[in-house]
């Protein structure tokens, strides 16, 4: 959850709060070169101070701290997976000082590459995660979490939930954005029902195929709190 103002009054009811975040580079380090606030707002925020008030709050509320290390580009997940048992070393030796120095105790892993993979490269996926995994035990990092797009259940996607599952403690289901600005069709962020006869896909769907993959006390959704505008030909009221 972000940690902008208008959120501050509802800390108390949360049980953790996930710092979002810090950028993983091509190598798996962490991208503090870019310092600015507009280029790498969470590395500057923490090292600015400006988090210290909300990171002291959860802690004093008894709240998990989780870091959230974030890539969202195909070509630098790419250059991650091509090597990755030194890129997972890369990002454990830049994020260790970090999650002891701040308190966090749960490191969370959001790589959005969003389209079919090759085997060779969820494979990799999968080797990085396991050598994350394991460099995070032998330093009494805390938890790992990963985060998972819906459709990473029905396609080849560069995360393989049946495997990674194994290696972490937690599997975030993003159960949004099931249509976007940029869909072929518009539809809700996030139909609970209706694949195949109203919506492509649905997050029962999801749900259930995650559930033969992995226990269920592993499996956190993520639901949104937003919605989209859809722009019409026309300004006739919707037909069901």
């Amino acid at each position: 959850m972000a940690y902008r103002q208008g959120f501050y009054q509802l800390f108390g009811y949360l049980d953790g709060i996930y710092y979002f975040g810090l950028t993983i580079g091509d190598n798996g380090n962490n991208c503090q070169a870019c310092q600015s606030a507009e280029e790498e707002p969470g590395w500057y925020d923490l090292e600015s101070g400006k988090a210290d008030r909300y990171l002291q709050s959860a802690k004093n509320n008894h709240q998990t701290l989780s870091l959230t290390a974030f890539s969202g580009v195909n070509g630098s997940i790419g250059v991650l997976v091509s090597d990755p048992v030194k890129h997972a070393d890369n990002l454990i030796s830049d994020i260790a000082p970090v999650m002891k120095k701040f308190g966090f105790t749960d490191l969370n892993l959001d790589v959005e590459y969003i389209d079919v993979a090759s085997e060779s490269a969820r494979t990799n996926f999968t080797q990085f995660v396991k050598e994350v995994r394991r460099e995070m035990s032998d330093g009494n990092l805390g938890t790992l979490s990963i985060d998972v797009s819906p459709t990473a259940f029905i396609k080849d996607y560069l995360i393989n939930p049946a495997e990674v599952s194994k290696l972490v403690d937690t599997m975030i289901i993003m159960g949004y954005d099931y249509h976007f600005q940029g869909s072929y069709v518009t539809g809700p962020v996030a139909p609970l029902f209706g694949a195949g006869t109203v919506s492509e896909y649905d997050i029962q769907t999801a749900v259930e195929k995650a559930l033969t993959m992995m226990p269920a006390e592993k499996i956190i959704l993520g639901v949104p709190l937003y919605g989209y505008e859809w722009e019409t030909i026309g300004n006739d009221p919707v037909r069901r």
